[in-house]
C-alpha cells in the first residue's frame, strides 16, 4: 500500500494528451457541432426576443396563475421579477438564458425518449447498434 501513494499517476499529463489528440484529429467535427449548435441557439433566441415583451410577462404571469390558482405569491413575484428585468434593459439577456434551459430541457427529454426506446425488447438490438455510440460519446 505504501508504494501506491509514493508516486502518483500522470493523470494530468493523459488528459492532456487525450484532449490534444481530439483537438488535433475531431476539430472539424467539433466546429459542425459547434457552428450547428449556434445557429439553433441564436434562432430560438431571436424568436424569443420577437415576442412583444410585454406580451411575454403577461403570458409568463397567465401561466403562473394557472398552474397556482389559489396561491398569488407565486405569480405576484413573477410578475414582479419580469418587470424588474424589463425596468433594468436586462430583456435579451433573460430570452438567452430561457433559451439554454428551453434546450436543456428538450435534450433531457429527447435522452429519455431515446432510452425508453431502445429499453423495449423487440426494438433492442436494432436501436441498441445505432445509439450505442451516441449513448456512449454524450452521457
Amino acid at each position: 500500500m505504501h508504494n501506491l501513494l509514493v508516486s502518483q499517476l500522470p493523470v494530468e499529463k493523459w488528459v492532456t494528451n487525450g484532449v490534444d489528440w481530439l483537438t488535433q484529429h475531431l476539430s472539424g467535427f467539433f466546429n459542425v457541432i459547434q457552428n450547428g449548435g449556434n445557429t439553433l441557439m441564436s434562432a430560438m433566441t431571436d424568436g424569443l426576443i420577437a415576442i412583444p415583451m410585454f406580451l411575454m410577462i403577461a403570458g409568463i404571469f397567465l401561466i403562473a396563475v394557472v398552474t397556482s390558482p389559489k396561491k398569488w405569491g407565486f405569480p405576484i413575484f413573477a410578475l414582479a421579477g419580469l418587470l424588474l428585468i424589463a425596468n433594468q434593459e436586462l430583456w435579451s439577456d433573460l430570452m438567452s438564458t430561457m433559451t439554454l434551459v428551453i434546450m436543456s430541457a428538450l435534450m433531457y427529454h429527447l435522452g429519455l425518449v431515446w432510452q425508453n426506446l431502445i429499453a423495449h425488447k423487440p426494438l433492442y438490438n436494432q436501436f441498441w447498434t445505432l445509439c450505442k455510440p451516441c449513448l456512449v460519446l454524450f452521457t
